[in-house]
C-alpha cells in the first residue's frame, strides 16, 4: 500500500460558540491565547474559541504558524515586517517573546533575499 505524504489542511474547524466553524488557514492573520481561550484574528473576521493555544500550535502546520510568544501564534506569510522585539501583522505589533527570538529570526531568515 503507498503511503502517501500528509498534506497540510486548508482549514481547521473551531468551535465558537455552539456550533464547528470552518477557517481557512490562509485567512488567519494571528492567533492570542487567553488562558482557555483563543482569540483568531482573520483578514474580516474574529473569532473566540475554548480551546489552549499549545493545542493549536499542534494542529496548525509548523511550516506556516510559528508561535512567537508565549501569548501569540503568527501565520508566516501575513508578517509584514519584523524586528527582534516584534512582528508587524496586519495593523497589529505582535511581541517576539525572548525564547522564541532565535527560532523565528531563523525561519523568518529563509525568505530574506
Amino acid at each position: 500500500k503507498p503511503t502517501h505524504p500528509e498534506k497540510s489542511p486548508l482549514y481547521v474547524y473551531l468551535k465558537v460558540d455552539m456550533k464547528m466553524v470552518q477557517v481557512f488557514l490562509d485567512e488567519i492573520l494571528y492567533i492570542q491565547g487567553l488562558s482557555n481561550y483563543v482569540r483568531v484574528f482573520c483578514e474580516k473576521r474574529t473569532l473566540i474559541t475554548y480551546q489552549k493555544l499549545s493545542h493549536l500550535e499542534e494542529i496548525l502546520p509548523a511550516d506556516v504558524f510559528f508561535r512567537s510568544h508565549r501569548s501569540y501564534i503568527v501565520n508566516l506569510t501575513k508578517i509584514k515586517s519584523y524586528t527582534s522585539q516584534d512582528l508587524e501583522v496586519g495593523e497589529t505589533e505582535i511581541p517576539v517573546g525572548g525564547n522564541h527570538r532565535e527560532a523565528l529570526i531563523r525561519v523568518l531568515a529563509k525568505f530574506q533575499a
